[in-house]
């Protein structure tokens, strides 16, 4: 037995390893310890373990589970337990295990209640430990209540519904809208139904976790659940009245919405389920109407958006281009503008001068009916074309609107 077990004392043995090198060290002779089957030998290399780690919270937990499994002597466990907890008070999970290892030990209700009192006082990574904790503290009581007679007229109901209450106070805020809050609620609202007899402290809890996590679809739901299972048909419909027009997250309002019909198909009579019909109808279109722009502000643009959003940019691009032709090439542009232009309105110029010439010689001679006459050559202005024939004019198109007079 010595020489099977030298190499592996030689490995926890060696001052040249790190401390990570030494744990698996020890955890390999720990295993090789319980294959063999001695409990007295793992107890004795588990406890040669904690004197070289005794923080390490992992190997607390696998001493104490080991302990729990084979070992399961009343004191020896306790005391393993109440090291355990001195040495890594702020895992939850070594004061769950020893709150059940108590009760297993039928300890007495005080001691069991200091232990519970003292892991409150732990500062522990999550709430949710902590209502490991509670949780773990109120099965002990129901079970000691309902199924240990030799502490009847010491406990009673009254004690787990001000644990429920403590729970409550320290837990609502912290876990909101989660999982484990709906748990405590949902178990506390079972036992007041079951254990206190008291129906309307049992709707009571359901309405206090509906200010606290009113949006919250499983809420609703396991509230309708518990009236549907007692038989209270008409007190769930009213709860399906009252949330059948929330918000919830997903799809969860379609699913009450539907929820609702399901019910009164099963339960309700025919006027019930038209009713509730009648309420649905348009709670179900408004998603549909609200889903249906959420998906399309989601979507990617369709492809008459992209068709025109590519001819707007291809129109873009050619007048820019044609901008920069204009600007870029001064020359080129001199050199295609036409010239007649400045010729014909040189000519202008000289016919306009004959004409007022002569006008002014025939201004004696003309009357009111000669009048009408002038009025073409007045009008015969640089610039305009009116009076003047064809043979003297230019049309020009496309200029730039940046051009400048010619």
């Amino acid at each position: 037995m010595c020489n099977a077990r030298a190499h592996l004392e030689e490995q926890i043995s060696r001052q040249d390893l790190s401390d990570s090198e030494k744990f698996q060290q020890y955890m390999i002779y720990l295993k090789y310890e319980q294959s063999s089957g001695d409990p007295g030998r793992v107890q004795l290399l588990y406890e040669r373990a904690i004197t070289d780690f005794p923080v390490s919270s992992d190997l607390w937990l696998d001493y104490t589970q080991y302990l729990d499994k084979t070992l399961k002597v009343g004191n020896v466990v306790r005391d393993v337990y109440s090291r355990a907890t001195k040495n890594c008070p702020w895992v939850g999970e070594l004061w769950v295990r020893s709150l059940l290892s108590l009760e297993r030990s039928r300890a007495s209700e005080e001691e069991i209640s200091t232990v519970f009192e003292k892991s409150l006082l732990c500062a522990f990574s999550t709430f949710e430990e902590y209502l490991d904790l509670f949780l773990t503290r109120i099965d002990g009581l129901r079970r000691r209540i309902l199924f240990s007679g030799e502490v009847e007229g010491v406990l009673d109901y009254s004690l787990i519904r001000e644990t429920f209450q403590r729970a409550s106070d320290y837990l609502s805020e912290q876990m909101k809208n989660t999982d484990g809050l709906l748990r405590l609620y949902a178990y506390w609202a079972h036992l007041e139904q079951s254990m206190g007899k008291d129906m309307v402290s049992a709707r009571g809890v359901w309405e206090r976790l509906l200010k606290i996590s009113g949006a919250m679809l499983e809420a609703w739901q396991s509230y309708i659940s518990m009236e549907i299972e007692l038989d209270h048909i008409n007190e769930a419909r009213s709860i399906y009245k009252r949330c059948y027009s929330k918000r919830f997250t997903g799809t969860g309002s379609e699913d009450i919405c539907h929820a609702w019909l399901r019910f009164e198909r099963e339960y309700g009579t025919l006027e019930d389920f038209d009713h509730s019909v009648q309420k649905v109808t348009p709670r179900l279109e408004e998603l549909r109407l609200f889903r249906s722009q959420q998906e399309s502000k989601s979507l990617p643009e369709s492809a008459d958006q992209k068709e025109h959003s590519v001819k707007k940019t291809g129109r873009e691009k050619r007048k820019s281009d044609s901008n920069i032709s204009y600007e870029q090439s001064p020359a080129k542009r001199q050199k295609h503008a036409p010239q007649k232009p400045k010729k014909v309105h040189d000519k202008e110029k000289r016919q306009v001068q004959n004409l007022a010439e002569e006008n002014e010689g025939r201004e004696t001679k003309q009357t009111v009916e000669e009048q009408p006459k002038k009025q073409p050559i007045k009008d015969a202005v640089p610039g305009r074309t009116k009076g003047f024939t064809d043979e003297c004019t230019a049309f020009l198109s496309n200029i730039n609107l940046k051009a400048s007079h010619l």
